[in-house]
């Protein structure tokens, strides 16, 4: 239980630390409040859970987000750059939770997250194809994952994830919904 105990207060650091430098690359909304204040010496996580820290990334040139654990390694050199952490999912799957997919749209450049197999409709990535998996339900010490959507047009859109309901209060946006809940 120590030893949780001191992960999850490493955790909180770092989370902060990260929350911090995104804030001089872009206005990402600090991570909100748990509705209850949560003793980190009892927080239980379901069993099976591995926590990864998720991070969302942005390419300027392309004016396009995508959420993942890690960044492909070319992709700094493509103009992709982290912009912060949207807090942690199991890396295993886990009763009360379900996957992430990392998805595509071919043609518009968009990558988004879902929590459909099957993408919507649209294309399942081949690299790191299952992000990891997230809470069905808000159990203490998590809070929503959203996707949301701006610029939409016939040959262009950008989702992205965020742990605002607002959608980071961007311009042209559409909240598509909460897409699970991670872990702070």
């Amino acid at each position: 239980m120590k030893k949780i105990t001191q992960a999850l207060a490493l955790t909180a650091t770092l989370t902060a630390a990260t929350f911090a430098q995104a804030q001089s690359l872009v206005q990402i909304p600090d991570p909100p409040q748990v509705s209850q204040r949560v003793d980190a010496s009892t927080l239980a996580l379901p069993v099976g859970v591995q926590l990864v820290e998720l991070h969302r990334y942005y390419n300027s040139k392309e004016a396009n987000h995508w959420s993942g654990r890690e960044m492909p390694r070319n992709w700094q050199d493509l103009g992709w750059r982290h912009q912060g952490s949207l807090g942690f999912i199991s890396y295993t799957s886990f009763s009360g939770g379900h996957a992430l997919y990392n998805c595509f749209i071919a043609g518009k450049n968009d990558f988004f997250t879902s929590p459909d197999p099957n993408c919507e409709g649209k294309n399942l990535s081949t690299w790191m194809p299952i992000l990891g998996y997230v809470a069905d339900t808000q159990i203490p010490g998590t809070v929503p994952l959203y996707r949301c959507m701006r610029g939409y047009t016939p040959s262009r859109a950008d989702h992205f994830d965020t742990l605002s309901s607002a959608c980071e209060n961007v311009p042209n946006k559409a909240l598509d919904g909460i897409i699970g809940y991670v872990f702070l």
